[in-house]
């Protein structure tokens, strides 16, 4: 009597294999898109933080100067006040907007300006 011996299974079949691919290229598919979404809303928010501190320092030189009028934009309120200059270096574009401008955009949270924050990559220091 001959006894027939089951081959034992080794490994993945091709179409197995070929369903994980097709499955590990849907999520990458889906989820790439939203990663590279949330790098740029991350960006966006370090540029409006960036754009809040300019704006208070710009305001604190206004209220601790004699004339605050002549002081608009945050290169000259750091001439007025050097202690105002914060810790980290400011994006160059925003030392040179207006207090008027800063607040405008900061508060309309549709402005295009924001999208391009490349524009505000270079920085100044203090």
């Amino acid at each position: 009597m001959k006894i027939i011996r089951k081959r034992k299974k080794k490994g993945f079949t091709l179409i197995e294999l070929i369903a994980v691919v097709a499955i590990l290229l849907i999520l990458a598919v889906i989820l790439v898109p939203n990663i590279v979404g949330y790098v740029n809303k991350s960006k966006i928010a370090t540029v409006k933080s960036d754009a809040k501190t300019v704006l208070n320092v710009i305001r604190t030189a206004k209220a601790d100067s004699d004339t605050p009028d002549s002081i608009t934009t945050y290169a000259q309120a750091i001439a007025a006040n050097n202690d105002l200059a914060p810790s980290t270096a400011v994006p160059t574009p925003l030392t040179t907007m207006t207090e008027n401008e800063l607040q405008k955009d900061i508060i309309d949270n549709s402005s295009t300006s924001w999208g391009n924050y490349s524009a505000y990559n270079t920085t100044s220091s203090n």
